[in-house]
């Protein structure tokens, strides 16, 4: 593949005209034009996105949570 494929995919998604699908997951492989014109599908059904999912006895981490806490009492 020549490296002006993805070159141009990057300077696209910099450019702000892909905002519409911040968050997902596509590759050079994918005609994004194809995608913008689809955007409002793409959100609806929450297509191209990874999903992440936890042990259901994962315990918070208590330090993450504090440094959370901390931030958020910083920004009120």
């Amino acid at each position: 593949m020549p490296a002006e494929r993805p070159a141009s995919l990057v300077l696209e998604l910099a450019s702000g005209r892909a905002d519409a699908l911040s968050g997902r997951f596509f590759s050079i492989y994918d005609d994004l034009e194809h995608l913008l014109k689809n955007s409002a599908q793409i959100e609806n059904q929450n297509l191209y996105t990874l999903k992440v999912e936890k042990l259901p006895s994962a315990q918070p981490n208590p330090v993450l949570a504090s440094i959370l806490a901390e931030a958020r009492t910083a920004t009120k």
